[in-house]
C-alpha cells in the first residue's frame, strides 16, 4: 500500500468546501394589531366625533410615545395622526388622549399642550421674563 494515496494527507491543494445552508425563516406574517377603535374594544373604546370603526383588514400605525396602535387614515382627508415636521405618529392628535401614564400631550398643538409647572419656568432660552410672556399669552 502507498502513503501517497492517503485521503487525509494535509499536503494536497484540495480544499474542502463546507456546505452550510442558511435556513430562512418565514417572514411574519400580518401581525394584527388591536387598537381602541378595532369591533371588539369599540364598545368601551374612544370613539372619534365621526364614529369610524376598524374594518376587517384596516392597517395600523403605532404611536411614538405610548406605543400602542391606531388604524392609519393617513389617505383620508382632515384625519391627523403625525406631525408635520417629523412625521412621527402620535395618537394625541387621534385620539385627544395618549394611553401612556405621565404623558403631558405628546405632540399637540401649543395652545392645547399640557405644560407642567417645571417645564414653564426658563422654557424660552432659561429666561424667566420671556416664559412668563409665553405663559400668559397662551392663557
Amino acid at each position: 500500500m502507498d502513503d501517497d494515496d492517503d485521503d487525509d494527507d494535509d499536503d494536497d491543494n484540495h480544499h474542502q468546501i463546507y456546505f452550510n445552508p442558511i435556513i430562512a425563516h418565514p417572514p411574519v406574517v400580518n401581525i394584527r394589531f388591536v387598537c381602541r377603535q378595532c369591533p371588539p374594544q369599540a364598545v368601551v373604546a374612544i370613539v372619534p366625533a365621526d364614529g369610524f370603526q376598524c374594518p376587517v383588514n384596516q392597517n395600523h400605525i403605532l404611536c411614538q410615545c405610548c406605543v400602542q396602535p391606531m388604524p392609519d387614515r393617513r389617505d383620508e382627508a382632515d384625519i391627523h395622526q403625525h406631525c408635520e415636521i417629523c412625521k412621527q405618529f402620535f395618537c394625541n392628535i387621534y385620539f385627544q388622549q395618549c394611553s401612556r401614564v405621565g404623558c403631558l400631550g405628546c405632540l399637540n398643538h401649543l395652545r392645547d399642550f399640557n405644560f407642567s409647572h417645571h417645564h414653564l419656568t426658563n422654557f424660552v432660552n432659561d429666561n424667566p421674563v420671556e416664559s412668563q410672556i409665553v405663559q400668559v399669552s397662551l392663557k
